[in-house]
C-alpha cells in the first residue's frame, strides 16, 4: 500500500476512533453527533478520504468491486430467480404448521417490534419482481456505486457527499413520512438536494456498506436499522456489509448476536457470508403475519439485543501510536496490518 493510500485509511480511521473515545468519555450520542455534523472541515477531509479510498483502493486493488457485486448478485438472486419465492412458500408451509396447532410458532407481529409491518396473505408471487426496477437506498454512500446498474432506482445519500449524484442527508435525524400510494421521490442528481425526511415503506433495498461501524454507539447501530425497516416495503432487503479481518470463527458469536438484535426489529436473515475481510448480512422484512419461533422470543427478552458491537468497543489503541517509531520497513508494516483491522481493502499478505 503506498503512503497516500495509507493516508487515506488513517484519515478515516482517525475520525471513527476519535468518534468513539468522545462516546465512550461521556457517551451524550446527540451532542457528539451534532458536533460531528457541524464540522465541515473534518466532514470534507473524510468524504475526500473516503473517495479517493474507495476508487483508488477499494476498486482496483481489493474488495470495493466484490461488495458492490454482491450487493447486485443477492438482488438479482432474491428478487428475479426465484429466491424471494421459496423463501414465501416456506412461509406458507409453516403457516400451515401452525394452523394445525403446532405449538412451536407465534403468529407475528414480533411483540418486541417498535414497527409494526403490514400484514398480508403469504401469495408466493405478491412480491415477486421480474421486470420493475428496484428502488434502493444506499446509507453512506461515498461515490454512488449502484447507479450504473439498470436494476436501480438509486437514492444515495450521505452525511458529506463526495459526488454530485448523491444527496446530503443526516439518516440518523432524518424524519420518516408515508408518502401517498403510487408517487415516487422526483428527485433530479445535481441539485444539491437535503434529504430531511425520507418515504416509510418505499424502498426495496436498503445499504448499509461499511456504515455501521462509522457509529460510535452500539445502541443507535440498532436504531438505524430500525429505521432502515421503516423505510423498506414488506420483504425488501436490507444489506449489510461491515469489515472483520479475523478469522471466520472468532467473532462468531457476536454475529449471532447481530443476527438476533436485527431480527428483534422485524427482519429474517436470508443470507450470511464471511470472506477475509468483510462480514456480509442480507436481512428480509417479514410480513406483519410471520411465523416467529418461540425459542427465538426468548432470546429477544434480553435488553441487550437493543445493541449491534464491534470489537473496538471493547478495545481501543492508546493515543500514543502516532509516536511509535520503527526501526525497520517490518515493524513500520506489521503495525499498519494491525491498525488497518477495522478497515477492509488491504491485504497483509
Amino acid at each position: 500500500m503506498s503512503a497516500n493510500k495509507e493516508q487515506f485509511v488513517e484519515s478515516i480511521r482517525h475520525v471513527h476512533k476519535s468518534l468513539r473515545k468522545k462516546y465512550r468519555a461521556g457517551n451524550d450520542f446527540d451532542r457528539i453527533w451534532k458536533e460531528h455534523s457541524e464540522d465541515d472541515e473534518a466532514l470534507n477531509v473524510y468524504a475526500k478520504s473516503m473517495l479517493d479510498l474507495a476508487t483508488m483502493v477499494w476498486d482496483e486493488d481489493c474488495d470495493g468491486k466484490h461488495r458492490i457485486k454482491w450487493c447486485l448478485d443477492i438482488c438479482r438472486e432474491y428478487f428475479r430467480e426465484g429466491g424471494l419465492k421459496k423463501i414465501l412458500d416456506k412461509d406458507r408451509r409453516r403457516k400451515g404448521h401452525y394452523l394445525d396447532g403446532c405449538d412451536d410458532f407465534h403468529c407475528g407481529p414480533n411483540p418486541f417490534d417498535k414497527h409494526t409491518g403490514t400484514a398480508h396473505e403469504m401469495d408466493p408471487g405478491s412480491s415477486f419482481i421480474v421486470d420493475k426496477k428496484l428502488d434502493l437506498l444506499d446509507v453512506g454512500s461515498c461515490y454512488d456505486p449502484f447507479r450504473k446498474y439498470n436494476e436501480f432506482l438509486t437514492v444515495a445519500v450521505d452525511l458529506k457527499p463526495a459526488c454530485k449524484t448523491v444527496y446530503q442527508c443526516d439518516f440518523l435525524k432524518a424524519g420518516v413520512e408515508t408518502i401517498a400510494d403510487g408517487k415516487t421521490l422526483a428527485l433530479i442528481p445535481g441539485d444539491k438536494i437535503q434529504l430531511v425526511t425520507i418515504p416509510a415503506e418505499y424502498f426495496n433495498v436498503v445499504v448499509f456498506s461499511l456504515l455501521l461501524t462509522y457509529i460510535p454507539s452500539p445502541f443507535v447501530r440498532w436504531q438505524m436499522c430500525g429505521k432502515a425497516h421503516r423505510v423498506l416495503k414488506t420483504d425488501g432487503l436490507l444489506l449489510i456489509i461491515t469489515p472483520d479481518s479475523s478469522h471466520q470463527n472468532k467473532n462468531a458469536a457476536r454475529m449471532k448476536r447481530w443476527k438476533l438484535a436485527i431480527e428483534r426489529i422485524g427482519f429474517q436473515r436470508v443470507k450470511y457470508s464471511k470472506d477475509k475481510h468483510l462480514h456480509f448480512m442480507a436481512f428480509r422484512k417479514v410480513p406483519g403475519d410471520f411465523l416467529w419461533d418461540y425459542k427465538q422470543a426468548e432470546y429477544w427478552k434480553n435488553e441487550d439485543l437493543r445493541e449491534l458491537h464491534i470489537p473496538q468497543d471493547f478495545h481501543e489503541s492508546s493515543d500514543e501510536e502516532s509516536e511509535v517509531c520503527w526501526e525497520n520497513d517490518d515493524q513500520r508494516r506489521d503495525f499498519v496490518n494491525e491498525c488497518l483491522s477495522e478497515m477492509p481493502g488491504f491485504d497483509p499478505s
